[in-house]
């Protein structure tokens, strides 16, 4: 099963990539997308730091995407005072954006189809698609490369 993150790292040593790996109230996940990114800098330490939106998915969890269709469609309306101004309570979506349905399937939107206003609403018509999970597979080679860049190999004699 797949879940929105947003992870942030600190130091110029620290990076994210598809196939990290983190643990998260005791289970183990790996990134296997990222959607976005911020870098800012954390003055008092003196080092950048990277704040990202990823999906990612549970060790072992259960897959669910091959049950749905992989693209799909819907419209959604914003009130003008909901997305405009400073008290905005809504932001218009946007091509890329990840949501998470009440099913647990995470889909990216994929385009923006058509854009009308209802009088004063804003109708905005959107094209989704699903996001694969990994298979069991992947996900255990991604989590054996992991813990492998946490071992330093040591050059020796091999024994014959």
């Amino acid at each position: 099963m797949l879940y929105n993150f947003q992870l942030r790292r600190e130091g110029y040593g620290n990076s994210v990539h598809i196939g990290d790996s983190f643990e998260y109230e005791k289970e183990q996940y790996v990134v296997i997308r990222i959607g976005s990114v911020k870098w800012s800098t954390n003055y008092a330490k003196k080092v950048p730091v990277l704040v990202t939106k990823v999906i990612a998915q549970k060790h072992r969890g259960e897959l669910i995407a091959s049950k749905y269709k992989d693209y799909a469609s819907f419209s959604k309306t914003y009130r003008q005072e909901d997305v405009i101004g400073y008290d905005a309570k809504n932001e218009i979506l946007q091509v890329g954006h990840f949501m998470q349905d009440a099913d647990g399937l995470v889909l990216e939107i994929a385009n923006i189809d058509k854009i009308a206003f209802d009088f004063v609403d804003l109708i905005v018509h959107y094209s989704t698609r699903t996001i694969p999970e990994w298979s069991h597979s992947e996900m255990e080679a991604a989590l054996k490369k992991e813990r492998l860049k946490k071992f330093a190999v040591i050059p020796g004699k091999q024994n014959d």
